[in-house]
């Protein structure tokens, strides 16, 4: 029953594994595990031991220069040339019964593959450097388009900035020519409602020269000299005082410029009141001044300063109607600023806000057109100073002119030339 039974014998044809070592460019054998090769590239080294396989292909010389030449290599055991070659022992063990597997690999054929690896690397590697340059070219072309587009926008838009601000200049321009012709206007249709108070004005002293002129010629006829010089000299101030009055009127209605000089207030006021006479020099107007004894000295044009004064004297005067008891008061003020203050009795102001807007107007049709108050604010506005307005304790409006005084005008006006010339 112990006996044996039979043996079972398993054939293996390593016949294919031999072909497809064949071709390969590396020498390998297979060694059992007595150390026999019993598989091989080379049919000479079956049935022998690798050292005896390798005596056959190999002198101990050779094997010498094969040990010598893989000195460089770092994996591997060192193997014998084979047909003048370098080559390199790789050994693998078998998990059955202690079979190996050895090969000798060339170090042309180790090279070769490492080139073909560094090869398709480097090949890869500049395939990833184009792309990346080719993103980033794409990248830097968008962006210059991006700009160009931003560059025509601005372009325009700069051009349209240019053509608008062109545009504003001419329409400055334009408001600036005509608020002239609106204070010249204003200036002549002042003229024309004192046309009949200075013709009676310039009356007075014609009548009083044809008396003195006939009072002088008796006097002379009667051999009394010295009387009829007096006469004379009195003529003689009658008609400096018609010169007066008329060199005034000139003066006023010639177009103020832009010659700004050295204005005591004090003299505007009294050229003001000088060509408002006519008007004020009436039984129910009381006018009552309150000036200071040094000069009042400001930087301005004397005339649109008059044109002001003139203006808020008109105002007070309408203001106050035809009021029994009519009452003005100017005063001037000199400090930091110099003030000129207009206070009348009538009836106030109920506006306040809309006082200086152009066309507003609480007189009659056909009795003004509201542009008074506005052109004389843009005047003053214009001299670096400001005039508001504001209704008294008691009754009436009080107006205040306030102008920088000498010395803070030129400083100010000087300052503003150097930013310009800048």
């Amino acid at each position: 029953g112990d006996g044996l039974l039979g043996v079972i014998l398993v054939e293996i044809d390593l016949a294919r594994l031999v072909q497809r070592w064949r071709g390969t460019s590396e020498a390998v054998f297979l060694t059992n595990s007595q150390g026999n090769i019993i598989l091989s590239t080379e049919a000479r080294w079956r049935g022998r031991t690798e050292a005896e396989a390798m005596a056959l292909r190999a002198a101990p010389s050779a094997i010498q220069r094969a040990l010598e030449g893989a000195t460089d290599w770092a994996f591997g055991d060192p193997g014998p040339n084979f047909f003048g070659a370098a080559t390199i022992r790789l050994e693998t063990r078998i998990p059955f019964r202690g079979w190996r597997i050895v090969s000798y690999t060339a170090y042309t054929s180790v090279r070769e593959r490492v080139n073909g690896v560094l090869a398709l690397e480097i090949m890869g590697f500049a395939l990833l450097l184009a792309g990346a340059f080719y993103v980033l070219s794409r990248r830097a072309r968008l962006q210059t388009a991006v700009l160009a587009q931003e560059s025509a926008e601005l372009r325009r838009l700069n051009a349209r900035l240019q053509r608008e601000i062109a545009e504003r200049q001419r329409v400055e321009r334009t408001l600036e020519e005509a608020e002239l012709s609106l204070q010249q206007s204003q200036k002549l249709a002042a003229l024309g409602e004192m046309s009949a108070a200075v013709s009676h004005e310039l009356n007075q002293p014609l009548a009083a020269m044809k008396t003195y002129l006939a009072g002088a010629r008796l006097l002379l006829q009667r051999k009394r000299t010295e009387e009829a010089a007096s006469s004379f000299q009195r003529i003689d101030d009658l008609i400096e005082r018609m010169g007066a009055i008329t060199r005034q009127l000139k003066s006023y209605a010639r177009k103020g410029g832009d010659a700004l000089e050295p204005v005591d207030l004090r003299d505007a006021l009294k050229g003001a009141i000088t060509m408002m006479e006519p008007q004020l020099r009436t039984d129910t107007v009381h006018i009552t001044q309150s000036l200071p004894r040094k000069p009042a000295m400001v930087f301005a044009d004397r005339l649109r300063l008059e044109q002001v004064i003139i203006n808020l004297l008109r105002n007070a005067l309408d203001a106050m109607g035809g009021a029994e008891d009519q009452e003005i008061d100017l005063i001037i003020v000199e400090g930091e600023e110099v003030v000129l203050t207009v206070r009348d009795s009538g009836p106030g102001i109920d506006d306040l806000e809309a006082l200086f807007e152009p066309f507003y107007t609480t007189k009659k049709p056909g009795e003004g057109v509201g542009l008074g108050l506005a052109i004389s604010s843009g005047i003053i506005k214009d001299l670096g100073g400001r005039l508001s307005a504001r209704n008294g304790e008691g009754a009436g409006a009080v107006f205040e002119v306030r102008l920088p005084a000498l010395a803070d005008a030129q400083e100010a006006r000087s300052t503003a030339a150097r930013t310009a010339a800048e």
